[in-house]
């Protein structure tokens, strides 16, 4: 792109739209005479800019060269996506772009951002050093995470979370990574992620399709504690083909309280209504106080076996030439206790654990409905992405809307609100409240989900928040 005929940095544009406004406001009695905002707006940012032509039309027409869906292949920039996949007030759980699972902060820890990252102001790139201010330490609010953004590998799970696929022939089993294949391929529709793998080496290609319901005007059924991984297994030869797919998960339950306290848990592989399932539990009857209590469910909509550890459900096939198979798992949690939200607030609850008696019962409730919410969710991804309007214009318009499907909002349970009330931060764990001044600017709320908009409205502002006076808090 040519460059700007006019080279001015952002220091003096401040200096001199400043003065502008100060001249405005002073008018004929100022000090001096003051240049018109209009006048100088024109000069500073000129009418005529010289950009290219064929760049700006690619801004405003679908299909331009440029205008593509969000796709990634190469290493660095699989290693750098992270897509929200589990339900609304449910927590985070990032997909990484290779089909790893990584983040999992579903365990109401207080920390702030979506990881917790401090970084010394030697590490802050030249031209953001603005970034922390005067401060040696550059804190997760000041944007730490944004540059060194969380990955798989800087960032492992607390625990083993991985699928793996065996093929009968081959010597050593390929785990659903980057690392596991020649060609892995990134996809991204929010809120469908998907991946494509395959290798010169093998006559078998997967595909994964990872997403939570998603469903516009379905707060219920988008507020759903789990993750759907939905691999397609593909023979393109012309023999028979035989393997495993393994879905592992060990044991989450108090994973954290754990390393500090001595507590039993357990595992208990279950088959039920044709799905297959893997609850972690704790084994007492004892409730433990404590963000990372309670259960969790690995299941396999299918008949399967658990592998040698135990902490994993094992699906076994056989493809004929040309035949495809889809396995789906579902990785469900149910946690009741947030201990620390903020200090204004004691001990709250979430609402989809007085929505589903544990994890067990978000799995099946969950399989007996898969194949509506599965078709829900993928028509919205079609509706919304079936547009005249520019892919990068749909991407960037949606995209932030996936705050709902992070620790940022809570969707807290109450004897007065029997549809939960809504509650965010301004970021992860950082400024309290739902504030006005942040959350007053949102739009994707209101339009996707009004029943959450509403519910803040009439708990919250007009409710708990408002003075006598008529002012509402904050």
């Amino acid at each position: 792109m040519p460059k700007n005929q006019y080279d001015l940095d952002r220091r003096k544009f401040i200096k001199l739209t400043g003065a502008a406004t100060l001249g405005s406001a002073i008018g004929t009695r100022g000090a001096f005479a003051a240049e018109s905002p209009q006048d100088l707006y024109r000069r500073v940012i000129p009418i005529r800019k010289g950009l290219d032509a064929s760049w700006a039309t690619s801004l405003v027409k679908r299909g331009a060269a440029k205008d593509q869906p969000i796709r990634a292949e190469q290493s660095n920039e699989l290693s750098n996506i992270g897509m929200t996949v589990g339900g609304i007030g449910c927590g985070t759980v990032y997909l990484s772009g290779d089909g790893q699972l990584y983040v999992w902060d579903i365990f109401h820890r207080p920390n702030e951002g979506v990881v917790a990252q401090r970084l010394p102001k030697e590490q802050i790139p030249k031209g953001l050093e603005v970034l922390g201010g005067h401060k040696k330490i550059v804190r997760e609010r000041d944007g730490s995470n944004y540059i060194k953004p969380p990955t798989p590998d800087r960032f492992p799970n607390p625990f083993r979370q991985e699928f793996i696929l065996e093929i009968n022939g081959e010597k050593s089993p390929r785990p659903m990574r980057q690392d596991g294949w020649k060609q892995v391929k990134f996809t991204g529709q929010w809120p469908l992620g998907t991946v494509d793998y395959s290798d010169p080496g093998t006559k078998l290609t997967a595909q994964l399709d990872a997403w939570t319901p998603f469903i516009p005007l379905d707060t219920a059924n988008s507020s759903i504690p789990v993750t759907v991984m939905d691999y397609t297994l593909t023979n393109t030869g012309d023999q028979a083909i035989s393997g495993k797919l393994t879905g592992i998960w060990e044991n989450p339950v108090l994973v954290y309280t754990r390393k500090k306290e001595t507590h039993a848990v357990g595992t208990a592989l279950k088959h039920q209504n044709g799905v297959t399932l893997m609850s972690h539990f704790l084994k007492t009857k004892q409730i433990i106080k404590a963000g990372d209590f309670g259960t969790a469910t690995l299941a396999c909509l299918d008949h399967a076996d658990a592998n040698k550890t135990n902490d994993g459900l094992v699906r076994s096939f056989e493809l004929e030439a040309g035949q495809s198979l889809t396995v789906t798992y579902l990785l469900c949690w149910h946690f009741p206790q947030i201990r620390k939200l903020h200090r204004s607030l004691g001990p709250q609850q979430p609402h989809y654990t007085k929505q589903y008696q544990d994890a067990d019962d978000v799995a099946i409730r969950t399989s007996k409905q898969i194949d509506k919410l599965r078709e829900s969710t993928m028509r919205w991804v079609k509706t919304w992405n079936d547009s005249t309007l520019p892919q990068w214009l749909l991407d960037r318009s949606i995209l932030t809307t996936n705050t709902l499907q992070t620790a940022t909002c809570e969707v807290l349970a109450g004897d007065d609100y029997p549809d939960g009330r809504f509650w965010a931060w301004e970021g992860i764990g950082c400024c309290p409240g739902t504030c006005a001044h942040v959350w007053h600017y949102a739009q994707g709320v209101a339009h996707l989900f009004p029943s959450l908009e509403r519910n803040l409205r009439e708990i919250t502002d007009y409710g708990i928040a408002i003075n006598k006076d008529g002012s509402i808090r904050f």
